[in-house]
């Protein structure tokens, strides 16, 4: 584990809501120089604690509005490895949670409209391992850096 201090934790921060901020323009919120403001980030992703820059897509405003949850129930002979394999294997699954308690994975999905969250769901049902699904439609969620 990568020890942070105050700055670190700040910079972070600010990453988090614009990962596309300049050095120029961390650093006086820092404090800092762009030099040092630059080690400290290349710091951070060097030691893994930035694991990469991203764009922050809506997919309400895309071709996928609905999201749902489906909670999954595996046969005790189901790895981890087999559940995590869900992300890649289902095109609609955009996360995958491994799971402590009566589910054993939760799967966050991104469906165009009603008709198809059944389709994907019945894909999901039909996945050797699977004995069991619980499906939660989100009506609003709010989202963004802490």
């Amino acid at each position: 584990m990568t020890p942070l201090d105050d700055v670190d934790r700040r910079l972070l921060a600010l990453l988090e809501v614009d990962g596309r901020r300049t050095f120029a323009d961390l650093a006086t919120e820092v404090a800092l120089s762009q030099p040092a403001v630059k080690r400290r980030v290349d710091r951070l992703v060097a030691t893994g604690v930035i694991r990469g820059f991203t764009a922050i897509v809506d997919p309400a405003r895309g071709d996928r509005p609905l999201e749902a949850f489906c909670e999954l129930r595996f046969q005790g002979t189901s790895s981890p490895e087999d559940i995590e394999a869900l992300h890649g294997r289902v095109a609609e699954v955009d996360a995958v949670y491994i799971l402590a308690g009566d589910f054993d994975a939760l799967c966050q999905l991104r469906v165009r409209d009603m008709a198809h969250l059944r389709e994907v769901v019945a894909r999901l049902r039909a996945i050797p391992g699977v004995v069991g699904t619980k499906t939660l439609v989100v009506m609003s969620s709010v989202r963004g850096p802490h």
